[in-house]
């Protein structure tokens, strides 16, 4: 009944959908968080929503509304709010509501046993997570009975995930003893950053004699889940699977992972014509691995996510995150860095849809500063000025808006990045 009288009630309404949902299942206490957001009908109050994808005991799904400590005035503000998780039509498919609130500045109100993550992740997967994203609505309105003006915003959080591959060519392999170790790096592909670190060892194994082993360490403290596999590559181009694994990092760097592989010395020696030409062993490594660190950013209000276009473009974020409160008119910074004939320096409008163009164009792009990657939509009719010749400018048009989603998106697998060798001394 409550909720149906949500229906017909003005409110303020925040749907929030979150991507790759998957790679937060096992990881307890991580906390994720919406774009903030203001609701002007709440004495102008700002607020976000908090997700707890598993809480200590690893049997729940957390979820919370948490109040900003705001500039307002006002520090006790009474609500009533509905949380709900929404399946692929829009369908209700977990709710509760709760009326007459009192929610102070830094507070929350929800439940950390808001549904359970047997049935969100394995027994109702294909209902809660179409396409690996859970789909979060809020909706808010004020317990005195007082009309206000009905606004929806939207918005989305996405996790970084990147994924690599390379091979690694071990030389002089029949000379790895048990007491010896050979270790490479793994860097990302974006920005040649330290993600962690690989060794390979002989582990004794009672019934099987040496096998492969594997140890892992990460020097990056946001680095929480990485699936790896190690695929053994032979001399006709095949590949043999000796290692799969998803590894799963806490919060302290330096952290160590120790596996064993069904594979062992043995059988390569005794296959070394198809397995180890001149004494090399050559390792096929597939790595992607996600980072904690999920970057806020605005949404567009007024618009379903499946409205909006997703250029997928590693581009910088322009603005800083405002509240969402309706629509918005966003300042865009534009900087000179070529400009070629014909095309005047401006920001063109491409495949009958206005975007603005990406920061490896010829003309003017924008300035980068500290991530996560927007997305840009240009409504259509809008013409930013062009700028005076040699220097920057500040575009703002009345029918822009600046749209990025909450979180980084997926980067692309990065295929030949180059072989690595290690050897071993004699």
């Amino acid at each position: 009944m409550a909720s149906r009288d949500v229906e017909r009630s003005h409110c303020f309404t925040v749907t929030w959908r979150i991507d790759h949902m998957s790679y937060f299942w096992q990881s307890r206490c991580v906390m994720i968080e919406s774009p903030p957001f203001a609701a002007g009908t709440m004495e102008g109050t700002k607020w976000k929503l908090r997700l707890f994808p598993r809480d200590r005991d690893g049997n729940s799904i957390g979820l919370y509304l948490w109040r900003d400590r705001d500039c307002s005035s006002v520090n006790d503000v009474e609500m009533n709010l509905e949380l709900t998780f929404l399946d692929a039509d829009g369908s209700v498919l977990t709710a509760r509501t709760m009326e007459k609130k009192v929610i102070q500045k830094g507070a929350a109100e929800g439940s950390l046993m808001f549904e359970s993550g047997e049935d969100v992740f394995v027994r109702r997967r294909s209902r809660f997570l179409p396409d690996d994203a859970l789909t979060v609505r809020c909706r808010m309105w004020r317990s005195d009975g007082a009309e206000v003006e009905s606004r929806e915003c939207f918005a989305r959080t996405r996790v970084a995930v990147e994924e690599r591959s390379f091979v690694w060519n071990i030389k002089q392999f029949g000379a790895l003893r048990c007491d010896r170790e050979v270790a490479r790096a793994i860097h990302s592909a974006t920005e040649y950053e330290h993600l962690m670190d690989v060794g390979l060892f002989l582990a004794t194994d009672e019934s099987e004699g040496e096998v492969l082993g594997f140890k892992f360490t990460s020097p990056h403290e946001k680095i929480k889940i990485s699936a790896i596999q190690f695929y053994v590559l032979d001399a006709a181009g095949g590949k043999l699977k000796c290692f799969g694994e998803e590894i799963r990092f806490h919060t302290h760097a330096d952290e160590q992972r120790q596996f064993r592989s069904h594979i062992t010395k043995d059988r390569l020696m005794e296959e070394e014509n198809t397995y180890l030409p001149d004494d090399v062993l050559s390792l096929l490594c597939e790595c992607s691995y996600y980072a904690e660190y999920l970057q806020d950013t605005q949404a567009l209000p007024g618009r379903p996510l499946s409205s909006v276009r997703d250029t997928g473009k590693r581009q910088r974020r322009l603005v800083q995150p405002r509240p969402l409160h309706g629509a918005m008119d966003a300042p865009v910074r534009v900087h000179r860095r070529r400009r070629r004939a014909g095309l005047g320096g401006r920001l063109s409008a491409v495949l009958g849809r206005r975007h603005l163009r990406g920061p490896h164009s010829e003309g003017d792009v924008f300035v980068p500063l500290e991530s996560p990657p927007p997305t840009f939509q240009c409504l259509r009719g809008a013409r930013p000025r062009r700028p005076a010749p040699g220097r920057g400018f500040e575009a703002r048009c009345p029918r822009f808006r600046a749209r990025t989603f909450s979180g980084c998106d997926t980067i692309g697998r990065v295929e030949g990045a180059g072989g690595h060798e290690s050897e071993i001394g004699g």
